[in-house]
């Protein structure tokens, strides 16, 4: 295993542009006292500023991973996690990993099984954040995060930031109300938030002006 990018498993710096989006934020609150937040829209909705924004400012701790292709195998993800991890609890999943890197024939159920006992052992509210999840969906990973949702301990609670709904069974925690969604709809940017954007970047239009170019893009942030 090459050594982990800490670059994947750090929280974003801010953008110099940034538009304050307090209704959003107040979602991605009120998801932290539910097992999942699920973020899900294409490109440039500023999906990833917003959780950003939000992990820097948190009450609780916040873990970090930004995914990549080459994060769908099994030993490469769980190796990131727990990296990201042991950044809040140096502890957490040593012996998920030493079982992971053994060369033995331990399955896969076994050393999360490991993982999620050491994570019901830390003893504050946290989150995890896993952004760019599309480049992992389809893959073994979803059933690493399938089984973390079915048995995720109590203070454990997790945002998943991507392009398209992911292959999760999330039925259940609909059903139960564990799960706060933010949509495109959500991240389009309000009249308000036009505004202000284009303010910080310097231009000064006239309100209809503001209104017409929120019609034309609809919103879209980028």
């Amino acid at each position: 295993m090459l050594p982990l990018l800490r670059t994947k498993i750090s929280i974003p710096a801010p953008r110099s542009n940034r538009v304050e989006r307090t209704r959003l934020m107040e979602r991605i609150n009120a998801g932290m006292q539910r097992a999942l937040t699920l973020v899900v829209a294409p490109a440039g909705f500023g999906k990833t500023t917003l959780i950003a924004d939000w992990a820097r400012t948190a009450s609780i701790p916040v873990t970090w991973l930004s995914l990549e292709r080459t994060d769908h195998t099994l030993d490469r993800f769980l190796s990131y996690l727990v990296g990201a991890l042991q950044q809040l609890s140096p502890k957490t999943g040593q012996t998920a990993l030493a079982m992971l890197h053994s060369g033995q024939a331990v399955t896969g159920e076994a050393i999360l099984f490991s993982l999620i006992n050491d994570l019901s052992e830390i003893s504050q509210d946290f989150a995890i954040v896993l952004d760019d999840y599309h480049h992992v969906d389809g893959s073994e990973v979803n059933g690493v995060i399938q089984s973390l949702l079915e048995h995720h301990p109590e203070q454990m609670h997790l945002a998943i930031v991507t392009r398209s709904l992911p292959g999760l069974s999330l039925a259940r925690l609909r059903a139960l109300d564990e799960v706060v969604e933010i949509n495109a709809a959500d991240l389009r940017f309000s009249g308000e938030e036009v505004r202000a954007f284009l303010e910080q970047m310097g231009a000064s239009l006239t309100p209809e002006q503001l209104a017409h170019l929120d019609q034309s893009t609809e919103g879209w942030a980028v």
